[in-house]
């Protein structure tokens, strides 16, 4: 999953940022910040990254949520 401890660390600060409502001292790229749900949703069969992460975003890292509304999109 996490596979440095720097790596880690960011996450664990996103979080406190996230859950203090301090979003403006974190800025941490999506591609960073929904890696491992990223990762699931290629595995899946998602490979569209730039609507992974728009529904990523959308559903805030949720990837049941963001399958839902990947599937929902096709053929769209």
């Amino acid at each position: 999953m996490l596979s440095s401890p720097e790596t880690m660390q960011q996450m664990m600060s996103l979080q406190q940022s996230l859950l203090s409502g301090n979003r403006s001292t974190t800025t941490v790229p999506p591609e960073e910040l929904y890696a491992t749900q990223l990762l699931q949703l290629e595995e899946m069969g998602f490979f569209d990254r730039a609507e992974n992460i728009r529904a990523l975003r959308a559903t805030n890292g949720n990837v049941n949520a963001a399958v839902e509304r990947l599937l929902g999109s096709i053929g769209q």
